[in-house]
């Protein structure tokens, strides 16, 4: 992959640059004009092995950014951190030598953007591209864009899977790159989450939700709040996780999303499964198996029939437990899912041995664990979509690594682009990056719109 450099243009006054490292290819300090009489500066970074895209001829590579403060010495403060230790691994040191501290948590809807042949990007251009955002001049033609419309320029952000990078550039203006920036952003967010950092997730999803609820789109912003809930349950923060799904749930139910709905009562019941409210937990389950049975989704009732099994075993009703299990199982069989065999002998135990617990079966096992201990989550978000990745493993390895066809994989992506439930990335049926999901043999559009 080519270096990125900036075609030998001066930074801006005030803005320094420190020297590539290993991880980090860009590392610009770019001084803050809103500092209120402190001296700040936002510490950009772009990742080593990101070159970013080009449209229009100009260059756009993602990037993310702290908000750094000059460090506070001597007082009580600074005897404070020198005896305890505090902030000791949030801090810098600027090219000059003047020691910062990190304020706040990880930005990651910044870009920078140049052009690399013919005449220097200028302010009015850029002002043009990304009317919505902030944008600000650092260097001769260079410029730091940020805000939720910067991603629909950007290949998303570093360590960002190739099948989770941004589709394609959002409208010069108006309502329409003003939407497509904020489902970019859910995109983004989702993909953030799939790699751990619920942190970055959280930020982009509630910018987006706002987006939405001012566009009145209470759909996208439904499916905005669902993911965001998730990446809160990511970083523990259950009560606000909680409002959020309840209020993602009331949107889906008010505008009709029954996809919305589902995914998220199902969040919802094993958030409630995990915190012991388990008779919360069934009534969401059960709401959910009906807005799933509605659409015919049954793949996905399938696993709600497992999760609901689940729950009735924490209530010690086995009986129940075993229906539900076994109705699960049956359910995969036909479809033909491979893992089917994987959770049968799951069952076939549980079945056998009276006096084993409930965390031996696997989904319960792994949700009380991640409940139990906050952290962040595994996949688009830190239970639904943990479940996802790990049966959708099993299902792999159980296929046999299969793979698609290139010719019935493009038929594939093809039927996606064309639904209206597909953001240019993901299903928000199913949640699933639709490029990956089409190169395995086993999957299935959870609408039945993929050729057989």
């Amino acid at each position: 992959m080519r270096t990125i450099d900036f075609g030998g243009r001066r930074l801006a006054d005030g803005v320094l640059a420190s020297p590539a490292g290993e991880t980090v290819r860009i590392l610009l300090w770019v001084p803050r004009d809103d500092d209120q009489g402190r001296r700040s500066w936002d510490r950009v970074g772009v990742a080593a092995g990101e070159s970013g895209r080009i449209s229009s001829g100009i260059r756009i590579v993602p990037a993310s950014a702290y908000l750094v403060e000059a460090r506070a010495s001597g007082g009580l403060i600074g005897a404070i951190r020198s005896l305890t230790g505090v902030g000791a691994d949030s801090t810098w040191a600027l090219p000059d030598g003047t020691p910062v501290e990190r304020r706040g948590g990880r930005r990651a809807d910044l870009a920078l953007a140049w052009r690399e042949e013919g005449p220097a990007l200028d302010e009015a251009e850029a002002l043009g591209m990304w009317p919505h955002s902030r944008v600000r001049r650092i260097g001769d033609g260079l410029f730091l864009v940020e805000g939720p419309t910067s991603l629909g320029r950007a290949a998303g952000t570093a360590g960002t899977p190739p099948s989770a990078i941004d589709p394609a550039p959002a409208a010069p203006g108006g309502t329409g790159g003003l939407r497509a920036g904020a489902v970019a952003a859910v995109d983004q967010g989702v993909a953030d989450l799939n790699r751990g950092d619920a942190e970055a997730a959280v930020d982009r999803l509630r910018r987006a939700a706002l987006v939405f609820q001012d566009l009145g789109e209470p759909s996208r912003e439904a499916d905005a709040l669902y993911n965001l809930g998730l990446a809160l349950l990511g970083l523990g923060r259950r009560g606000e996780a909680s409002t959020t799904l309840a209020e993602a749930a009331r949107l889906a139910r008010g505008s009709g999303d029954v996809h919305s709905l589902k995914l998220t009562l199902e969040a919802t019941a094993l958030m409630l499964a995990g915190s012991g409210d388990a008779a919360g937990a069934l009534g969401a389950l059960d709401e959910a198996l009906e807005a799933t049975r509605a659409v015919g989704d049954r793949h996905h009732e399938a696993r709600l029939l497992w999760s609901r099994g689940v729950v009735f075993s924490d209530l010690d009703r086995r009986d129940l437990a075993l229906r539900d299990a076994e109705a699960s199982n049956s359910l995969m069989m036909a479809l033909g899912r491979p893992e089917a065999a994987w959770y049968e002998d799951h069952l076939r135990r549980y079945h056998d041995e009276s006096a084993q617990s409930v965390s031996s079966m696997p989904f319960a096992g792994m949700e009380r664990a991640r409940s139990s201990t906050p952290g962040p989550p595994g996949g688009p978000g830190l239970l639904r979509m943990a479940f996802t990745a790990t049966k959708a493993m099993a299902s792999f390895v159980g296929s046999g690594f299969e793979t698609t066809p290139e010719e019935l994989r493009r038929a594939r992506l093809t039927a996606c682009r064309d639904c209206e439930h597909h953001t240019g990335l993901r299903c928000r049926v199913c949640g699933c990056f639709t490029e990956a999901k089409s190169r395995m043999a086993h999957e299935r559009c959870p609408l039945g719109k993929w050729p057989a």
